[in-house]
């Protein structure tokens, strides 16, 4: 039997695995379990992920080590101003524009480390002569530019480390110099919990790649496996090297019951691999599939139909195409996106489920798709077990 203490940690592991922060301020009562449990967290967190987490009274940072450099889609989304608008899974990723700005802004933060306040127009300055030392150019002149500045300062409010005293920073967005200019308290505790150590503004670009990602759990298997499974859509069997193929096939069944134990996710065990399903359709996810939105049912439409002609071989995007164009002309009003986005990001989508293995010209559907081809015209799962997933 779970007892809500119990259900509480789990959740608020899920949301910290998602987002690497947890805040009083969204969420005051499950941040007093989190204050009342760190200690029981913590050590939790760090025995089986290898993950350190920091917990005061407003805030809690899970500093998870990535397994490779590729972060499959995992992005930091920009909420939208409206409060009744899409799903979190709906709001746009970081740009490369974006991750620019967040770096060079939060280098300069911490270069003056005795400046309290801000204003938005003396912090876009800062980031512009940053931006131009690394080669490339911001012009404030163009709304786009100031667009995605703004985008990294919401981002850097959510996350406390700039607190508004006055004005708004949407007046800097529109161009509008009538309008109070925001001015910030900068909050040196919380750009500490989120600036990493790399994020240093004479390093190189190889330099901070290598303090950004060393070996994660270097000669630990196990750690490695437990990432992979809280981390990554499906762990395959073939995908994994050697010595960890075999370690897995004898220790997943164990290894996923002490990882869902944590979570409260349910491992799913097939011929091909393992994976971890959220039951709460959100929680630890950053891509909710398939979903009642039509992106997401063309993708999996598409999915079906490519899976019915070539099964697990190999296909083209001239198949995903085409495969497109046959689902644009049997439901001409209900997508109406053009074939080429409509391919383009069913693609997308699928890759970053790891639903779909995309190697140059060649793509092939993961076994992991299977789980959704009793699902094909609805938002259900398949009910009935499988054995193998494809």
């Amino acid at each position: 039997m779970i007892d809500d203490t119990t259900e509480a940690r789990q959740r608020a592991v899920r949301l910290l695995l998602r987002d690497g922060w947890l805040e009083r301020a969204d969420e005051p009562e499950l941040m007093e379990v989190v204050w009342r449990e760190r200690e029981t967290l913590a050590t939790q967190l760090f025995e089986l992920l290898g993950y350190r987490l920091d917990v005061e009274r407003g805030m809690a940072r899970l500093r998870k080590q990535p397994l490779s450099a590729d972060p499959r889609g995992r992005a930091p989304r920009i909420r939208p101003e409206s409060k009744s608008g899409p799903t979190r899974d709906w709001w746009p990723g970081f740009t490369y524009a974006h991750y620019l700005n967040l770096f060079c802004l939060l280098a300069e933060l911490e270069r003056d480390a005795n400046r309290p306040q801000a204003l938005i127009s003396t912090l876009a300055d800062d980031v512009r002569r940053a931006v131009a030392d690394h080669g490339e150019t911001v012009d404030y002149t163009v709304a786009a530019h100031r667009r995605v500045f703004c985008d990294v300062i919401r981002w850097l409010e959510d996350h406390g480390v700039l607190q508004v005293v006055d004005g708004d920073r949407e007046a800097f967005a529109s161009g509008d110099e009538r309008a109070v200019e925001a001015l910030y308290n900068i909050d040196r505790v919380r750009l500490d919990r989120l600036a990493p150590t790399f994020l240093i503004a004479d390093a190189s670009r190889e330099d901070v790649r290598r303090r950004a990602l060393p070996d994660p759990a270097s000669g630990d298997r196990r750690l490695r496996l437990a990432r992979r499974l809280v981390e990554d859509p499906a762990v395959y069997l073939a995908d994994l090297p050697g010595d960890e193929h075999a370690h897995f096939r004898q220790t997943r069944r164990e290894l996923a019951e002490r990882v869902c134990a944590l979570t409260g996710l349910v491992a799913e065990h097939r011929a091909e691999g393992t994976i971890l399903v959220d039951p709460t359709l959100g929680e630890a996810t950053d891509l909710r599939f398939p979903t009642f939105q039509r992106d997401r049912q063309a993708a999996l439409l598409i999915g079906a139909g490519i899976a019915a002609e070539h099964g697990q071989g190999t296909f083209t995007h001239d198949d995903v195409r085409r495969v497109a164009r046959d689902l644009l002309t049997a439901h001409p009003k209900y997508f109406v996106k053009q074939e080429e986005t409509l391919a383009r990001e069913a693609v997308e989508q699928l890759t970053a489920l790891d639903l779909l293995r995309v190697d140059g010209a060649a793509l092939k559907l993961r076994p992991a798709f299977g789980r959704f081809r009793e699902a094909v015209g609805t938002t259900e799962e398949p009910i009935e077990t499988q054995e193998s997933l494809l």
